[in-house]
């Protein structure tokens, strides 16, 4: 790879695909092919999309022909990254293609996360990958209404939960009341009405929005969801709710919780 007028490429792809080496060699190569610099990159991507269908191979050398794809040049890889996460027939494929997508902020890769989140035909665990890598650092507020709007029509918890800590990492007013709202809302799983709870106060819910919402829900494991937000947020209305629960509370296990919160 370093020497001058070298043309590395085709050997790297031989010793990747050489099953008699060593993984760690074999992934060493594949890693390396993205400094090559000789070549066709697009025939490059055919090649390392190649080595990642191989079912028979390790699974550690598929992922790194994964992981290298989406950093080929020029973008190269992103198309044969779509392609694999299609490949309905083997899941792990398709959940490590679009983990790879969601670390890229080409927008073909933005826009096949957006189509596969929206796509209800899909398996749940490929549409949780695609919604936590929604949510990520190229995460826009376009993006957050996509999420908040496709929860609405989830039916799985795995799902639902890739949702609410996507929306949390985008954070904002917008996203920390609609994760208050969800919870607030009584059909949906004690699970997850708690997990809301957290990951509205990471989002930026106030003190005061949680004190409401300690007033306006019954059950002793979400008021001491609520009561862990405070404790997290710290600023002076949960400070004071905490301390008025810790002397007031009717019941025991809330008083202990707000006085060690």
């Amino acid at each position: 790879v370093l020497a001058k007028d070298g043309t590395p490429a085709a050997a790297l792809l031989a010793i990747a695909r050489d099953k008699d080496r060593s993984r760690e060699t074999r992934r060493s190569a594949i890693g390396y092919l993205v400094r090559a610099g000789d070549g066709s990159t697009e025939a490059t991507g055919r090649a390392l999309a190649q080595l990642a269908r191989d079912e028979g191979d390790t699974p550690t050398v598929r992922q790194q022909a994964v992981s290298t794809l989406v950093r080929l040049p020029a973008g190269a890889g992103i198309e044969p990254l779509s392609q694999l996460a299609a490949v309905a027939s083997d899941p792990w494929l398709g959940r490590e293609a679009t983990k790879a997508l969601a670390r890229s902020g080409d927008p073909r890769a933005r826009a096949f996360l957006r189509e596969t989140v929206a796509n209800t035909r899909l398996s749940d665990d490929l549409r949780a990958a695609a919604i936590a890598g929604l949510g990520g650092d190229q995460a826009t507020g376009q993006d957050a209404k996509l999420l908040r709007d496709t929860y609405r029509t989830l039916r799985v918890d795995k799902t639902k939960d890739a949702v609410l800590s996507a929306v949390s990492a985008v954070g904002g007013k917008t996203n920390a009341d609609w994760l208050l709202t969800v919870a607030r809302d009584e059909s949906e799983t004690s699970a997850l009405r708690r997990k809301a709870v957290n990951l509205a106060e990471r989002a930026g819910a106030s003190g005061t929005q949680l004190s409401g919402l300690f007033d306006a829900v019954n059950d002793t494991e979400m008021r001491d969801a609520v009561i862990s937000a405070m404790a997290q947020e710290g600023a002076k209305p949960a400070r004071d709710k905490l301390l008025a629960s810790a002397q007031w509370s009717e019941i025991a296990s809330v008083r202990r919780g707000a006085s060690s919160a």
